[in-house]
């Protein structure tokens, strides 16, 4: 099986043997974002099938290719606002992508996994470099960094007016992979609080766990 992918936002394909690391592998995994062992970045106008002679300083450009939905086979993630109300994500969808975490400006290897919900607006979307993975060991929030230097894994959630975030400073809590391939299934275990982007917004609180898999 194959990773779905993508995101609206932002795509890659062709992230080879990438994966989550085993503590002894941690040391050997790249942390320069140079997408090493996989296809190198394209332009997602070249279609998928041409990939493969894509010319290595190609350059990676985003919102350029369709979503691909991603094969859902356990989802309890449930997303609280501070009244007890839950988001709701009905007539949600769900995509995967294996790539660069953010185009050209930070185009380190790593997942984005999304729940998103068009005619509303609401999603929680993830993002993790890849080489910053253990499996079973949590990646703590709150996460900050610089915007082209990524690190672990961030957490945002879309609840129009409101937007929540890891990287804010009253965030807390984490996000557990219990697998974790671009060639495979993605599982993951999530507790955390994340503070509003608004001077007034509220926190939201994200609980749950995933198991998914990207099409053949």
């Amino acid at each position: 099986m194959r990773l779905a992918a993508s995101l609206a936002v932002v795509l890659a394909w062709g992230c080879g043997d990438y994966g989550a690391s085993s503590p002894d592998a941690r040391a050997d995994a790249p942390r320069d974002g140079a997408l090493t062992d996989v296809a190198p970045p394209v332009d997602f106008a070249v279609p998928v099938d041409a990939m493969a002679d894509a010319p290595v300083d190609a350059m990676v450009t985003i919102d350029a290719a369709p979503p691909t939905p991603l094969a859902v086979v356990e989802d309890s993630i449930v997303v609280t606002r501070p009244d007890t109300s839950m988001l709701s994500f009905d007539g949600a969808m769900y995509y995967a992508q294996c790539g660069p975490f953010d185009g050209t400006i930070a185009p380190h290897p790593s997942v984005i996994l999304a729940r998103y919900v068009p005619a509303t607006q609401a999603k929680w979307l993830l993002k993790v470099v890849i080489s910053d993975v253990t499996i079973g060991t949590p990646l703590m929030f709150p996460n900050s960094f610089h915007y082209t230097m990524p690190t672990g894994a961030e957490l945002v959630v879309n609840d129009e007016p409101n937007e929540a975030a890891s990287s804010q400073p009253e965030s807390s809590g984490s996000v557990t992979f219990q697998a974790l391939d671009c060639n495979g299934t993605i599982e993951l275990t999530v507790d955390a609080t994340l503070g509003s982007e608004l001077s007034e917004g509220p926190s939201v609180r994200v609980q749950g766990s995933l198991r998914a898999m990207g099409g053949s």
